[in-house]
């Protein structure tokens, strides 16, 4: 693994866990983790000029489903930058409603609204993550996975080449690739 990519996601994650040692319980923790992994992913993700959005200030955060994961994901992005785009975090029930996204996130509650995004949207040029163990094999791009009781990522390269999205290659090899 590259040593500037390892530093660059341990100070990205370092700069969104700060309060992370007084974090209660285990899920807000997790929860800490999955925003810092998100930003990252964001940060190491290169969208298609037409993608939605493009040009825009604000590159749009997007949870689909009844989450208290949204209010953590606000407070830990809030101030945050993407090559100079400000991160802005919606919540939406429905994937539906989901059209403006530059990255999509499907909480475990809504894992069977993840066909339904892909057959209603057009996902090109749409980061999707899930955590959930079909989510790869309904289309999605990256799986938040718990190993050995750490969060690890696997990632679908197909699918992000699909969506007609870059990542760094150097990121790529962290990802348990499928």
């Amino acid at each position: 693994m590259h040593p500037l990519v390892l530093t660059t996601i341990a100070l990205s994650v370092i700069g969104l866990w700060s309060p992370l040692a007084r974090a209660g319980t285990p899920l807000e923790r997790e929860y800490e983790v999955r925003a810092a992994l998100l930003f990252s992913f964001a940060k190491f993700v290169q969208w298609p000029p037409h993608a939605q959005g493009e040009g825009e200030a604000t590159l749009s955060f997007c949870v689909i489903g009844q989450t208290p994961f949204i209010s953590t994901l606000r407070e830990k992005l809030s101030g945050k930058t993407v090559r100079g785009r400000a991160v802005d975090v919606q919540g939406f029930d429905s994937a539906g409603r989901a059209t403006s996204c530059n990255l999509v996130f499907f909480s475990p509650e809504a894992t069977g609204q993840v066909g339904a995004f892909f057959r209603s949207a057009d996902a090109r040029g749409v980061l999707t993550v899930g955590a959930d163990d079909e989510f790869l094999g309904q289309g999605g791009m990256i799986n938040l996975t718990r190993n050995r009781g750490k969060l690890r990522f696997r990632i679908s390269l197909d699918a992000i080449q699909g969506a007609g999205l870059t990542m760094d290659a150097r990121f790529i090899s962290l990802a348990d690739s499928r």
